[in-house]
């Protein structure tokens, strides 16, 4: 006789599941990156960074930096229309996003998302705090977070966005157009 397991919530949770990232709270990026969620840091309902060193040509550079999964569930960071910008997409039911105040500078430049969370439990709001070179360039609010696995066949990348994206503001794969040298994510 087949035994069936039919635990699949059980079996879909990163937490069950042998993990690369497990006991971490820095992870360091190259460009042109991409990652299946098992391999990429639990963002979920946890405070963290988000720190993209880039070199910005004087015409401006848009693309992604980072974003994990896309237009069904996740969250992204990038620069769009010279722009800074974090959009949180909870199952495209609630949509969240934070606009820096004003175009980012150009030359080398280190541009940083802050997430604080409520609390560390699904469904927790969170403060998002836009910067560009230590300086505060926006600010703004996600009500709720994603209470679980965000998806089983879309990636964490960076750089650009592999799968679809985040929201309906770019096509894929908006790669960014300045230099990348890598993108820092630190957990809280």
């Amino acid at each position: 006789m087949l035994s069936l397991d039919d635990r699949k919530t059980a079996r879909l949770a990163v937490d069950n599941r042998p993990s690369f990232t497990q006991g971490r709270d820095k992870f360091v990026y190259p460009n042109l990156l991409r990652l299946t969620e098992g391999s990429s840091p639990d963002l979920k309902h946890k405070s963290h960074t988000i720190t993209a060193d880039v070199v910005v040509p004087d015409g401006g550079a848009d693309g992604v930096l980072f974003t994990q999964r896309g237009e069904f569930c996740g969250y992204g960071f990038y620069v769009k229309d010279g722009k800074l910008m974090y959009h949180y997409n909870l199952a495209g039911v609630d949509r969240y996003t934070v606009v820096s105040d004003e175009k980012i500078p150009t030359g080398k430049v280190q541009l940083k998302m802050q997430y604080v969370t409520d609390a560390d439990k699904p469904f927790a709001g969170a403060n998002v705090t836009l910067y560009a070179n230590d300086q505060v360039v926006g600010k703004g609010r996600v009500e709720k977070s994603i209470p679980n696995r965000v998806t089983p066949d879309e990636t964490t990348d960076i750089g650009f966005d592999t799968g679809t994206p985040i929201n309906d503001t770019y096509n894929v794969p908006f790669k960014f157009g300045g230099r990348l040298k890598a993108v820092t994510i630190e957990l809280q």
